[in-house]
């Protein structure tokens, strides 16, 4: 009986046997792996690149200056963090009523260097700082005042003095109803940290997003603004 064999194209048209065809296949196959534990046998190469770090009191600054911790910028603590949106607050928890206390330690952290995240201050304040469920920021200006020497002005209404007032040793707590930005509340609470020029920024505690939106004097003019409460680096800070 006569068997006929099995042939397959390779390039330029040719004809090779399987059998044939399959030993070049191993003999590549053999040289790849010689070749990979080769490379493989090769020490690794030094990075060309130094990494520096700096502790916090490496930071150089002047005599009796104060250390700040590194990446001083207004930090941003949003309520509804997994860390402690669950946690129990004014009435329900921090996730979904807990815009003042995150916007309360923002500025604590902000004005005095020290860490301090919205678990922390509740854990401290409870719910102490709130009336009816409503957080009050005249409560938290008196805690801070006691416990962080920082002060804090009565209430107030007009938003061009409430930007006349941020600086780089204040900032403003505010309370807004209505549409800001990408975003719209029935009652909220905000604290704008930085001016520069017509570019206002704020701290939302329920937005990433209006967090890091470069704001115009405009935009905020046309925002229901409730009041301000001004806080401030107390003397000899």
């Amino acid at each position: 009986m006569k068997t006929s064999k099995h042939y397959v194209t390779v390039s330029r048209g040719r004809a090779v046997a399987l059998p044939a065809f399959a030993f070049l296949l191993s003999l590549a196959c053999v040289g790849f792996a010689a070749f990979t534990v080769q490379e493989s046998t090769k020490p690794a190469q030094e990075s060309r690149f130094e990494t520096l770090t700096l502790e916090v009191n490496d930071i150089p600054r002047e005599e009796g200056q104060r250390a700040i911790h590194a990446g001083w910028i207004m930090p941003l603590y949003l309520q509804d963090d997994i860390q402690w949106s669950h946690i129990d607050y004014a009435e329900g928890t921090i996730g979904d009523s807990g815009c003042g206390l995150s916007c309360a330690a923002m500025a604590i952290e902000y004005l005095t260097g020290q860490i301090v995240t919205p678990l922390d201050l509740e854990a401290i304040v409870g719910s102490t700082c709130t009336v009816y469920g409503v957080n009050d920021m005249a409560r938290f200006g008196a805690y801070m005042s006691e416990a962080y020497g920082l002060r804090t002005s009565e209430i107030y209404y007009d938003l061009d003095r409430a930007l006349s007032e941020v600086t780089s040793s204040s900032v403003v707590f505010a309370g807004v109803r209505g549409e800001l930005w990408e975003r719209a509340y029935g009652g909220h609470i905000v604290c704008i940290w930085k001016t520069d020029g017509d570019s206002v920024y704020i701290r939302d505690p329920a937005s990433g997003a209006n967090s890091q939106h470069r704001f115009t004097v405009e935009e905020l003019r046309g925002t229901e603004w409730l009041y301000f409460y001004t806080t401030s680096k107390g003397e000899g800070r």
